[in-house]
């Protein structure tokens, strides 16, 4: 495996973390309770698959990372990068539903860098 794609990856899953929590945070959770009232279920929920996304982005970097310093590992190094090119995938499905381009949404192209990233890391 090669190291310096294996820190790439976490470093920019560590990033799309941030830009998640710190970007997306205002613009998707906010909205949630505020404005119109969402049904008390669909709200919640909404507000659990944040933090599951928050979770997730984290889990990347963290298992990207661990990789990259250990130089072990090399089965969660594609579970990693299949996970982050399937919701990548996920993120363009749902974009083309709700008729919209998908690179409206960040997570379209982000997961698909550390998914890129991640499979440099493991080819080279």
């Amino acid at each position: 495996m090669n190291t310096l794609f294996l820190h790439l990856a976490a470093l920019a899953a560590l990033c799309t973390c941030g830009v998640h929590l710190f970007i997306g945070g205002p613009v998707a959770v906010g909205p949630l309770f505020q404005g119109k009232p969402l049904p008390a279920a669909s709200k919640w929920l909404n507000y659990l698959c944040w933090h599951i996304a928050s979770i997730t982005l984290a889990a990347l970097a963290l298992g990207y990372e661990w990789i990259a310093l250990t130089g072990t590992g090399q089965e969660l190094a594609w579970f990693l990068t299949l996970l982050a090119a399937s919701l990548s995938a996920l993120s363009t499905a749902v974009a083309v539903k709700g008729r919209f381009s998908p690179l409206r949404l960040p997570s379209t192209y982000l997961l698909a860098l550390i998914a890129s990233l991640g499979a440099l890391a493991l080819t080279i």
